[in-house]
């Protein structure tokens, strides 16, 4: 008799992981020509049960209520249960699914890791295709169908995707009216309407891009510039430039404070949107770079002393040097948290996420934990 199959809601991705971590520790565990067995089945109480069970060397009982703890290794002589990562990235990836994770073991009789995932609603979206426009070269963009899984009290609510923030100094009333129009379709403006009260506007959320005029009142574009080049929590952000003088002397001036772009006006929409498109992408591709930099393996017998090379890094560069530094220093360290990070780094909490979170697209607790699984 055939049986009916059993349609449920699932991260494909996530649960490909999991199950293949438990086929993998069982065979792992296993004697030679044993066997392993998977079953799935629908619960009288509406669950999902997925069951992986071996025949094999089993748990030790005083490691059994430990053995999906963090950093949890076994303490039987005979029994080699890993770094104690795996099972405890299981147990969280089973958590987000409002799951739970069951293990039963005797030893030399073999163990069974069961799995219940509670029936939950799904939501499929997808966001019809637009064009973006980098310096003029459009490039059609078709985002991947999203999967929604969440409980049925929080499927109610649709949570857009976050839009880059641009921040607008300038003091003419109509021109910052028609450039935030031209910008709040596509993203999320707020205004300055000189350089000092952009800086306060920075310091409450500090935006993907700024569009500076340079004459103003109070602070000037060019200290405006300066002021977030300098400062640690802000020097990442590029920075467009606008004025009615288009002299040499002017341009040479704008740029040296740091500006990305130098825009002379009357300027054309279209050009504007295009350097904006082409600011933002670049800051995308150094932060996977700065990402994967902070990733990778520290050489042995590093100093804590600046190179040549990094002394010649810019602000974000030396600071992206350092916190590479200092995770793999500590990487083996369990209770080596991200507030500790944010002290040696110099920063507040807050001011640690923001800024790791603009350089390399990751919050600092999601970046330290991938690096101590890579």
């Amino acid at each position: 008799m055939r049986k009916s199959p059993i349609l449920w809601t699932f991260d494909q991705e996530k649960m490909e992981w999991i199950l293949t971590n438990l086929l993998s520790n069982a065979l792992k565990f296993s004697f030679e020509g044993g066997k392993i067995q998977v079953s799935v089945k629908r619960t009288s109480d509406n669950h999902l049960s997925i069951a992986v069970r071996d025949y094999g060397a089993g748990i030790n009982p005083n490691d059994l209520p430990h053995i999906l703890d963090r950093f949890y290794r076994g303490v039987s002589e005979n029994t080699d249960i890993g770094s104690g990562i795996g099972l405890s990235i299981l147990q969280e990836l089973v958590q987000l699914h409002h799951g739970t994770v069951n293990v039963e073991s005797e030893l030399q009789k073999g163990s069974c890791f069961t799995i219940l995932l509670p029936h939950l609603d799904v939501r499929v979206e997808k966001t019809p295709s637009r064009t973006r426009t980098t310096l003029g070269v459009k490039e059609p963009v078709s985002p991947p169908l999203k999967l929604d899984i969440s409980s049925p009290a929080e499927s109610s609510s649709n949570v857009a995707p976050p839009r880059d923030v641009i921040l607008i100094a300038e003091d003419n009333v109509d021109l910052l009216a028609f450039i935030r129009e031209s910008l709040q379709d596509s993203f999320d403006v707020i205004v300055g309407e000189n350089g000092r009260m952009a800086l306060e506007e920075c310091s409450k959320q500090v935006p993907d891009l700024v569009i500076t005029d340079v004459m103003m009142p109070e602070m000037n574009g060019m200290d405006l510039c300066k002021h977030l080049k300098s400062d640690l929590a802000t020097s990442h952000i590029p920075v467009i430039m606008l004025t009615a003088s288009a002299d040499t002397e002017t341009m040479t001036s704008g740029l040296q404070t740091g500006a990305d772009v130098y825009l002379t006006k009357p300027f054309e929409t279209p050009r504007l949107m295009a350097y904006i498109d082409s600011l933002l992408e670049n800051r995308r591709r150094i932060r996977a770079a700065y990402s994967s930099e902070i990733s990778r393996p520290v050489a042995l017998g590093h100093s804590e002393e600046p190179t040549v090379e990094e002394e010649n890094l810019s602000l974000d560069g030396r600071f992206v040097a350092r916190l590479h530094l200092l995770i793999h220093e500590q990487l083996s360290d369990s209770d080596f948290k991200v507030e500790s990070l944010a002290d040696q780094m110099n920063l507040s909490s807050r001011q640690f996420l923001r800024k790791v979170e603009a350089l390399t697209g990751e919050i600092p607790s999601i970046l330290l934990r991938r690096i101590r699984l890579e």
